[in-house]
Formats: structure tokens, C-alpha cells, sequence
């Protein structure tokens, strides 16, 4: 009985660290410059920038963003604090993000 009990936490182990790993990938996606518009307003144009250290920035306005529990999350550092959620999706070859929260929906071009 013991050993069955080994046996399954190693492989728990061997699968959180495997799935940790999904994190990183996507992490890695996003990092780069993304230009793109909001469902909210066409004629307004974002500009997003993620670098590898979690550093970034929003319209030219200093950030701070992670994937945390599947969803990207941005703080922006202008004269307070805000911090944005959204759920996100890649497509063509990773070339367009879509990030989503019940508020908009951006699409995003990577440059």
C-alpha cells in the first residue's frame, strides 16, 4: 500500500510539473511588441509591450504583467495603480492575440 502511495505522488509530481511548464510557453508568446484595436473602440489604437522579465508597457504608460491560474494579468503604473484581466487566445501561428474580459475584447497584431 505504501508503495501505491509512492507511486501516485510521483506521478502527481512529474504532472504539476508538466503542466507548469504550459505557463512559460505562453509566457514566452507574448513577449514583444502587439498592436491592435478594442471591441469598445475601433478608432483607438493599443500598443502593448511585454518583455521576458514581466516588465511592459500599455500606450507607452509603464506595466507590470503575469499569467496567473490561465489569464494574463497587467498592472498599469500611471497616478494609480490599475490592473487588468484577460482571458487570452493565439492564433495565426501566434502572430494575433485575442485578450478578452466581460468589458472588451482586444485583437492584437504582433509587430
Amino acid at each position: 500500500m505504501k508503495k501505491q502511495l509512492v507511486i501516485i505522488g510521483i506521478i502527481s509530481l512529474l504532472v504539476s510539473i508538466g503542466l507548469s511548464g504550459c505557463t512559460d510557453t505562453d509566457k514566452n508568446k507574448f513577449v514583444g511588441t502587439w498592436i491592435g484595436t478594442s471591441s469598445a473602440s475601433s478608432s483607438d489604437i493599443y500598443t502593448f509591450i511585454f518583455f521576458s522579465d514581466g516588465k511592459g508597457s500599455l500606450n507607452s504608460i509603464s506595466s507590470a504583467w503575469e499569467i496567473k491560474d490561465g489569464k494574463l494579468v497587467m498592472v498599469v503604473t500611471s497616478a494609480e495603480a490599475m490592473t487588468y484581466t484577460y482571458s487570452f487566445a493565439f492564433t495565426n501561428n501566434d502572430r494575433t492575440l485575442m485578450l478578452t474580459n466581460p468589458n472588451e475584447t482586444l485583437t492584437l497584431i504582433k509587430q
